[in-house]
């Protein structure tokens, strides 16, 4: 508009210009009042004067208008007349004027084809108190389009009842008189290239240093710029990245805003649980002094970022995301007015209005935050999950199933160690001892992530994803090498004694035969063994009821083969083994000294005498049989 006036000195002309409509009535003369006159003055039916009606424009109208298409926001300096034409005259006259005639204008598509001339505290005013939210934006298009104040408040008094009743509008916050003049100067915020270009922000109430009439009282001075309000318009626009300085503010706004709700026991957790030596949060929203949550459009965001602010998408200039953007303001504003002076709490000019909005946000966004933070702490029992399986395989507990692995994995180690085998040395029961004591603390610790959130109990499906997605852990053996060593040194007689024996049943025959073998030794040919031969039988009685046929097996195979080593040792049993390895060297030590003391016996009788005794036998036996023939015949007879 100033451009124009500049061009053409319209208060000096007088075009007499034939009015459009003179048969109004007083009702009607008090709306076209309202939308104002044009500076130009006309004839009218009765020969009295007045300027050209701007409906269905006001002063702002055609200046907002002019802005954004001919002007294209301050980046085209040239008055086209065409563009006048095309953009701000048909455009409206032409385009709408079918919607106008069903009472439909300004329809719900001005509202956000004209977001940079929205006034956002209008906006929410109207859509909190406009049931029909058809009408709610169309109200909105209208207040952008035909109002300037930086207010909500003064904006309503720019307008009236009369021009909403005039294009069908809910008449509801609006008063019956224009009260503040709509002065037609440029209040826009900058607006990104898809919207028309960047534009520059002139001062409030001037334009080209030149004060403009209105249909009422002035309005008040533009207040001090607020400039947070500046940076978050800009952000939300896009028309700037939200730099390092504010995007950390914020950050840390919001990480103080987790750390002071009060409602973390909805969470079954607060800011004392440790983990690993910090709180939740900072062991997870955290990382030194960096904080790792994500805002759409920062600059600095990083890459390790665990949660996001909100959504990409709900980053803009439209009115959907007008209530995020206000709580953005009254969060960073906080932050910042406490920053100063921390006693300030809530105590500044905007305190109250800044409360509502931050707990409106963090109603919201809290408990998506927590959420993400709970989800992270149970992605944490993937390494302990992993490490406990694999000590469980090496104790030789059977996994094989994921209902089996939780019933095996929640026991204490004092339940399961009865489960274990016998240790079969003093190296093998100090391994067991260490494993016990890791067993604990792994299990503690992949129970503290999953029961995180929780009331105590282990979800089955929590446990199974955890499960499922182990790594494939395998411990070294190394610290059973002693055991496996002198296991092996013990094969040697088991192989001697035991190979081709297969079964339990096998086994047991071959130490009732070895009893009995003991039974008919005459006690005084073992008088020069250490052992009592009773003690050496009840040896073999104690083993033929404990044998198995895991046991020599293992053992036998473990000196054969390299592979599985941890395995092969979790089915020997340690008692067994000892019997096994006292059986044996009784009888290595006692066959060799019965054999001898036979020997010395057949030498001290003589062999020709016993060939004696059984010739002998032998005769009286063929006797006995001649006897039992005769007595057969003489009874057939």
């Amino acid at each position: 508009m100033n451009a124009i006036n500049q061009l053409i000195d319209l208060q000096d002309s007088e075009v007499h210009l034939p009015a459009w409509q003179t048969d109004l009535d007083e009702s009607e003369v008090a709306v076209l009042d309202d939308f104002g006159f044009s500076m130009a003055s006309t004839s009218s039916h009765n020969g009295k004067e007045t300027g050209i009606s701007l409906f269905p424009y006001n002063k702002q109208a055609i200046t907002k208008l002019a802005q954004k298409h001919v002007f294209m926001g301050n980046s085209r300096t040239r008055f086209n007349p065409r563009v006048v034409i095309q953009e701000v005259l048909l455009s409206i006259l032409r385009d709408h004027r079918e919607r106008f005639v069903q009472n439909g204008y300004p329809s719900a598509w001005f509202e956000e084809q004209l977001s940079e001339f929205r006034n956002d505290q209008t906006a929410l005013l109207i859509d909190r108190n406009t049931q029909d939210k058809e009408q709610a934006r169309r109200l909105i298009g209208f207040m952008s389009l035909y109002s300037d104040a930086p207010t909500s408040e003064d904006c309503f008094k720019q307008v009236s009842k009369r021009q909403a009743e005039a294009f069908g509008l809910d008449t509801l916050l609006l008063p019956e008189e224009i009260s503040i003049a709509a002065t037609g100067q440029f209040l826009v915020k900058k607006v990104s290239d898809r919207t028309r270009g960047i534009i520059q922000e002139p001062k409030w109430g001037e334009v080209g240093g030149k004060s403009q009439p209105g249909n009422g009282p002035d309005v008040d001075p533009e207040p001090q710029r607020d400039e947070v309000v500046d940076l978050v318009n800009d952000w939300f626009s896009g028309s700037s990245i939200l730099e390092q300085g504010p995007s950390n503010d914020l950050r840390r706004a919001l990480f103080q805003m987790l750390e002071q709700q009060k409602g973390f026991s909805d969470y079954s957790l607060n800011t004392n649980i440790v983990w690993k030596g910090k709180s939740l949060l900072n062991a997870f929203f955290k990382k030194g002094s960096i904080t790792l949550i994500r805002l759409p459009g920062s600059r600095t965001n990083n890459e390790q970022a665990e949660v996001n602010a909100f959504g990409d998408k709900e980053l803009s200039d439209t009115f959907d995301s007008v209530p995020l953007k206000m709580q953005m303001i009254a969060v960073l504003r906080h932050f910042r007015m406490n920053a100063k002076d921390p006693k300030v709490g809530w105590s500044y000019e905007q305190g109250l209005e800044d409360y509502a909005l931050y707990m409106q946000f963090a109603q919201k966004w809290v408990p998506v935050a927590m959420t993400r933070c709970v989800e992270l702490a149970k992605q944490t029992a993937h390494t302990p999950i992993s490490n406990h399986v694999a000590l469980a395989n090496s104790m030789g507990f059977d996994l094989s199933g994921i209902d089996k692995a939780l019933n095996q994995l929640v026991k204490t180690s004092s339940q399961i160690k009865s489960e274990l085998p016998p240790a079969i040395n003093p190296q093998h029961k100090a391994v067991f001892d260490k494993w016990l004591v890791e067993w604990d603390e792994l299990r503690t610790q992949w129970l503290n992530t999953m029961l995180i959130g929780t009331n105590n109990a282990v979800h089955p499906v929590t446990f199974a994803n955890a499960f499922r997605n182990r790594d494939n852990v395998v411990r070294s053996a190394s610290e059973l090498n002693l055991v496996i060593r002198e296991v092996k040194n013990t094969s040697a007689s088991l192989i001697e004694y035991l190979e081709g024996a297969e079964t339990k049943e096998q086994l047991r025959e071959l130490l009732d035969q070895l009893d009995i073998t003991y039974k008919n030794i005459p006690a005084d040919m073992m008088s020069d063994y250490d052992v009592s031969l009773k003690t050496v039988r009840s040896r073999v009685k104690q083993l033929g009821e404990v044998v198995t046929s895991l046991t020599p097996k293992s053992v036998i195979a473990l000196n054969l083969t390299q592979d599985y080593p941890v395995k092969l040792l979790n089915k020997i049993n340690g008692v067994e083994l000892d019997l096994w390895v006292k059986v044996l060297s009784d009888w290595k030590g006692i066959s060799p000294k019965v054999d001898r003391n036979i020997r010395e016996f057949n030498a001290k009788n003589g062999v020709n005498q016993i060939e004696t005794y059984k010739k002998v036998i032998n005769d009286r036996l063929l006797c006995v049989e001649e006897s039992l023939q005769k007595l057969g015949a003489a009874h057939g007879s």
